[in-house]
C-alpha cells in the first residue's frame, strides 16, 4: 500500500511492501526514499504507565475504563474528530537533515504540514479498513514553539502530563490554539525514539486529550493512528 500528499514542491508519502515500510519525501528539489527498520523501533505506552513510573507529582487516577464521550456539541455525533498536530524543532531539523537548519524556516515547517496531512490520511484508511464508523481532520498544524526543547529520553511522555494544566506559556498556548481551532484532539510529533508514543486515556476530559508520539513511527508504522485510539477507547 502506498499512500501519499504532494503539491508542486512538496511529496511526501509512506509505502508498505510486505513487511517492509518506506518514507519518501522531497525537499528543495532533492527526493529522499529511507526504508524504516521497524524490528528496532520502539513499542507505545500508555502516558498513564509512563507518568506512574517516572513518579511525577501529580494525584490525579486517570481512568483504565472509557466512558461516553462528551463531545459538549449536541450536533457533533463523534464521526468526524478534530485533531491539531503539533511538532518540535528538534523533529523538524531531524526531518529535513541539514545541519544548519532553522526550525521556523516556512520551507522546513511545510515539510512538517506536509507529513502532518500524510498522517491524517493513512489514519483515515487504516480507520476505514477497520471498519471503525469514524474519521480525524486536521483543523491545524504548527510548531509547538520555536524555543521548545524535548525533554530528557526518560521523560517522553511528560509533555501529556503538561498539556493538562501547566503554567509554561508554551502548554498554556496549546490549549489556546486548541479552544481556538475547536480541536477534540492533540498530538505532537518529537524525534525522541524512547518510545514509539503514548496516548492519555480520555475518559471525556478535555485535559487528557493529548498525545505525543516519535515522528519516524507515526507514519508508515501507525503510531499516529495507534495513539489517536488510546485517546478513544471507551
Amino acid at each position: 500500500m502506498i499512500i501519499l500528499t504532494f503539491d508542486l514542491d512538496l511529496f511526501n508519502s509512506s509505502a508498505s511492501i510486505g513487511r517492509k515500510v518506506y518514507s519518501i519525501t522531497t525537499l528543495h528539489g532533492s527526493t529522499q526514499v529511507r526504508e524504516l527498520d521497524v524490528s528496532i523501533l520502539p513499542t507505545e505506552m500508555e502516558a498513564s504507565d509512563q507518568l506512574e513510573t517516572r513518579q511525577l507529582k501529580d494525584d490525579a487516577v486517570i481512568p483504565k475504563i472509557m466512558i461516553e464521550r462528551d463531545l459538549g456539541n449536541e450536533d457533533d455525533d463523534g464521526s468526524v474528530i478534530d485533531v491539531m498536530c503539533l511538532y518540535t524543532p528538534q523533529v523538524v531539523c531531524a526531518k529535513v537533515k541539514d545541519a544548519n537548519c532553522n526550525a521556523s524556516d516556512p520551507r522546513n515547517t511545510q515539510v512538517m504540514d506536509r507529513l502532518c496531512n500524510l498522517i491524517i490520511l493513512e489514519t483515515n484508511v487504516a480507520f476505514e479498513r477497520s471498519g471503525a464508523f469514524t474519521s480525524v481532520n486536521l483543523v491545524y498544524s504548527g510548531l509547538i514553539s520555536p524555543d521548545y526543547t524535548e525533554e530528557d529520553n526518560d521523560l517522553m511522555c511528560r509533555p501529556v502530563h503538561n498539556f493538562k494544566d501547566s503554567t509554561e506559556e508554551v502548554y498554556a498556548n496549546v490549549r489556546r490554539l486548541r479552544d481556538a481551532y475547536g480541536a477534540d484532539l492533540v498530538s505532537l510529533l518529537v524525534s525522541d525514539g524512547s518510545w514509539c508514543g503514548c496516548g492519555d486515556i480520555y475518559n471525556g476530559s478535555e485535559t487528557k486529550a493529548y498525545s505525543v508520539i516519535n515522528y519516524e513511527c507515526a507514519s508508515g508504522y501507525y503510531s499516529f493512528a495507534h495513539e489517536i485510539g488510546h485517546n478513544l477507547v471507551r
